[in-house]
């Protein structure tokens, strides 16, 4: 994947999932004493945090782009057009 926006939609996807499936595994089993399904869900998020941190970066500069949003047009910082055309 070298598209950054493609990359977010991926980080979202991960971190989606974990917090999903941390609240099911909260209410399902509860949380005194922790289940080890909360704490992995609660793992996976943070693990598409880390994703999205080293992913979700300019092709041309690679400095880190804006979790905000949904889609990017031009870095932030260089002002290099991100191609949209070879995303998949």
């Amino acid at each position: 994947m070298k598209s950054p926006n493609v990359c977010r939609f991926v980080t979202y996807g991960i971190i989606f999932i974990g917090l999903i499936g941390a609240g099911a595994a909260g209410v399902v089993f509860g949380v005194e004493p922790v289940h080890p399904k909360f704490v992995i869900f609660g793992i996976l998020s943070y693990i598409g945090i880390l994703f999205g941190s080293v992913t979700v970066r300019c092709p041309y500069c690679r400095k880190r782009l804006n979790f905000r949003g949904i889609w990017t047009e031009s870095c932030p910082h260089c002002g290099g057009m991100i191609d949209h055309k070879n995303e998949y």
